[in-house]
């Protein structure tokens, strides 16, 4: 809440009032009614009344925040014992730790220090529900490239080497420059390291988000409730938890945006406030491409949409024409002009002179999703079936019915405060920003029902939550939750909000993910067991590092990660050496792959034989029917490397075989 609007609510006429703070003026003549609204109103009053009772309520929901971690705990077990009683477990102690802050934050009298509390309580709390998945080490995919990236960092001492598992992962360091430093001063695991700088980030990133909408709604309920919608959003749990570029980058991003809009309503710190976006900004562009080119879309929106609201004329916005410039201004916000320009110069710039790889790497994903949501409205192919994996699983009903009642509730939501918005607040020229970037969300949905775009809709989420959360926190908090002392409204809208908090969970990790248990084939995080791992180790001790190795997708991040190795992949290189293991046997056309790609190893893994791939893929997209296996792979193509004149057995641990076929492909 900028100074001038916390002025005025304050009790005593306006001459006492400037009295006591020479540095704020108030604008003349006074804002209109509906400028700030009567909600804030109550709130600002209120708060020297309750602001004795420091953090509230705090402690006693600290306490039902860690039952919940507990039973959330007890739900893991039950899934690596598969229990039946795992999945009960685990939404209970999800449900244990959201619900009471939500009841909490929907009431009126909290004071805003409880709020902020509260947020940080429920923020910290999911995170630590991730870490408790593999408390001991690593094992989302996009770890694995990140922990390399760190280790080549602690190796040598330089940045930007060469990732066989994701290369634009070298291109953006701040999380693993960040990490390296920790893991060398305490002399602690990458593993231990990262846990401790992703848990800053989470804080420092709830905080960002509770600050920028207290500016954007000019009420901390408004805000409190806009954060904890946006926990909502279905990567926030597991996703943007992980150790990975973006889970440090959107920290960044959304203290620059805080920043930035501070920057507009306090003329008293502008240079200050103008060199921390600036410096967000710079952190921001070297930590993650998707971040940095959403806050400049987002900047440019702002700054789009100020300059619409300057030249509306005064009955568009509803304030009156008599108000002095300084007045206006407070109300609309200048728009960031002078940082989006900057943003848009350090992201291009660091894309041309460094990352250069991030258009390839982008490219595709991006243009396969829309490409084939134009076929899929032309009839040319077949929507992607929702709920269900490339091995044929289906989720159970009641999961489906929440990830749909997730989505409805949301679309319906939106009505409601996108008028309310547009009634109240459509001469804030950055509330109306949020209000268009909502918008947004519709059209993304199309692209779930998609092969390639299915990722690329996800991805897209923890953007879009945004300006989605502070639409509906408008809506629930001016339309529903207007009454100060109804308990029953408070209820209802924790059972709404709970909803659309469990279907995001389940839209953004299917149950195969989100749950430990038995080995899967490729499947991620249930495919990352003590096998592979030895083998990895092995290759790592026995043979060394830096070897040209094929092998399928899953083992190609253990063997890419601990174990050191170069894979080879298509994507990359260019080279299909997918087609190498699915053949019954190996021909001429296999070898002279694997000579072209200058291949000394092969790993094949039995296992793959005995299940379909989960993801859609064993080795990586482009190998033959790419999301849309229908049997196993073949038992005599996994073998087809014994007995093989020039290739030799080197490994077996029953499950994985590695071959040196050094000898046949003329590889050093």
């Amino acid at each position: 809440m900028s100074d001038a609007f916390r002025l005025a609510a304050m009790p005593g006429n306006a001459a006492e009032r400037t009295a006591h703070h020479p540095g704020v003026r108030l604008p003349s003549p006074p804002l209109p009614a509906a400028q700030p609204a009567t909600l804030d109103e109550i709130e600002t009053t209120k708060l020297p009344a309750v602001v004795a009772d420091g953090w509230g309520r705090l402690p006693l929901f600290a306490v039902s925040a860690a039952l919940g971690s507990l039973v959330v705990t007890l739900g893991y077990h039950g899934g690596r014992i598969e229990a039946w009683w795992a999945d009960l477990a685990f939404w209970g102690g999800v449900l244990l730790l959201f619900l009471p802050i939500t009841c909490r934050l929907a009431i009126a009298e909290t004071p805003r220090q409880e709020r902020i509390g509260l947020i940080s309580l429920l923020g910290l709390g999911l995170y630590l529900n991730k870490i408790l998945h593999s408390p001991l080490a690593f094992t989302f995919h996009d770890e694995f490239a990140h922990w390399r990236t760190t280790a080549d960092i602690l190796r040598t001492d330089h940045l930007f080497g060469a990732n066989p598992i994701i290369p634009v992962s070298a291109l953006y360091p701040s999380l693993h420059v960040v990490t390296a430093a920790l893991a060398d001063i305490s002399g602690s695991t990458i593993f231990l390291a990262g846990v401790l700088v992703l848990a800053v980030a989470r804080l420092l990133f709830v905080l960002a988000l509770f600050l920028f909408f207290e500016q954007a709604g000019r009420s901390a309920r408004i805000a409190s409730l806009a954060t904890l919608l946006y926990m909502a959003n279905p990567n926030f749990s597991f996703f943007d938890a992980q150790f990975a570029y973006e889970s440090i980058a959107l920290p960044f991003a959304m203290f620059a945006m805080y920043a930035a809009t501070r920057q507009q309503t306090v003329p008293d710190n502008r240079f200050g406030l103008t060199l921390a976006v600036l410096l967000a900004v710079a952190a921001v562009v070297p930590a993650h491409h998707l971040t940095a080119y959403a806050l400049v879309a987002f900047l440019v929106l702002w700054m789009a949409t100020a300059v619409y609201v300057r030249l509306a004329p005064s009955g568009w916005t509803g304030l009156p024409s008599v108000l002095s410039s300084q007045a206006r201004s407070a109300i609309e916000h200048r728009g960031p002009s002078g940082i989006v320009l900057l943003a848009l110069v350090i992201s291009l710039a660091w894309l041309v002179y460094v990352a250069g790889l991030t258009v390839g790497y982008l490219t595709p994903v991006v243009w396969g999703g829309i490409s084939e949501l134009i076929r899929l409205i032309a009839g040319e192919v077949i929507a992607r079936e929702l709920f269900r994996d490339y091995s044929g699983q289906l989720a159970p009903i009641w999961e489906r019915l929440a990830g749909f009642a997730s989505v409805i509730f949301i679309l319906l939501g939106l009505p409601f405060g996108l008028i309310r918005i547009w009634r109240r607040y459509r001469a804030d020229s950055l509330a109306l920003s949020l209000a268009v970037g909502a918008l947004a969300y519709p059209a993304s949905l199309g692209l779930r029902f998609t092969h390639f775009g299915a990722e690329a809709s996800n991805r897209t989420s923890e953007f879009l939550f945004v300006p989605i959360a502070f639409v509906l926190a408008v809506a629930a908090a001016e339309l529903w939750l207007h009454r100060p002392r109804s308990l029953m409204r408070p209820a209802i809208f924790a059972s709404w909000a709970a909803i659309i908090f469990a279907g995001g969970i389940i839209v953004g990790m299917p149950r195969w993910a989100r749950m430990p248990g038995p080995y899967l084939v490729s499947a991620d995080t249930r495919s990352i067991e003590p096998k592979g791992i030895a083998a990895a180790n092995w290759m790592r001790t026995e043979v060394g590092t830096g070897n040209r190795i094929a092998m399928d997708r899953i083992n190609g991040l253990l063997m890419g990660s601990l174990g050191g190795q170069t894979t080879v992949r298509y994507s990359y290189e260019g080279l299909g050496l997918a087609w190498v293991f699915f053949p019954p046997k190996l021909g001429q056309t296999e070898i002279e792959l694997l000579q072209s790609g200058r291949i000394q190893y092969v790993l094949v893994d039995h296992r793959l034989s005995s299940q379909l791939p989960v993801v859609g893929i064993y080795y990586e997209m482009g190998e033959p029917d790419t999301y849309g296996h229908i049997v196993p792979m073949d038992p005599a193509a996994i073998m087809k490397f014994d007995g093989v004149a020039g290739i030799q057995r080197i490994f077996d641990n029953g499950d994985i075989v590695i071959y040196d076929v050094g000898a046949l492909t003329n590889a050093p």
